[in-house]
């Protein structure tokens, strides 16, 4: 069992008993494939994306944003310097946490969005998107 998977999946099983609906995907492509038929209502990124040292980054930038400019994007990560946070909210990000945050501060921090994000079109909550270390 590799780290990232149980990573995944415990930020997953946290949301999903908060009552989030969850897509979780280990890697760029499934994540885009799936944006491509049904964009979520946030998404949570971590940097590195499988192989990808920036691949989260590149999610957000290149491939989020070509199909929303709305989409609340929270980067989750252990890259956590001022510059890597600079960074991530430069790209388009919402949000920039440390994977030291709690559970608990990320769910208050995806409702704390999605309040400051209704008055857009897009109300209703329809999933998570979680990234992998």
């Amino acid at each position: 069992m590799k780290d990232d998977d149980v990573i995944r999946e415990n930020y997953a099983d946290f949301l999903r008993a908060r009552g989030f609906g969850v897509q979780a995907f280990g890697d760029r492509a499934s994540a885009l494939d799936s944006f491509r038929l049904d964009m979520p209502d946030v998404a949570v990124l971590d940097v590195a994306l499988g192989e990808e040292r920036d691949g989260g980054l590149l999610l957000c930038s290149a491939d989020i944003r070509r199909f929303s400019q709305t989409l609340p994007v929270i980067f989750l990560t252990c890259h956590d310097n001022e510059v890597d946070r600079i960074t991530g909210l430069r790209v388009g990000g919402d949000d920039y946490l440390s994977k030291e945050s709690s559970f608990e501060f990320l769910a208050v921090r995806i409702v704390s969005l999605g309040v400051v994000r209704r008055v857009t079109p897009r109300t209703q909550r329809k999933a998570l998107l979680l990234q992998p270390n």
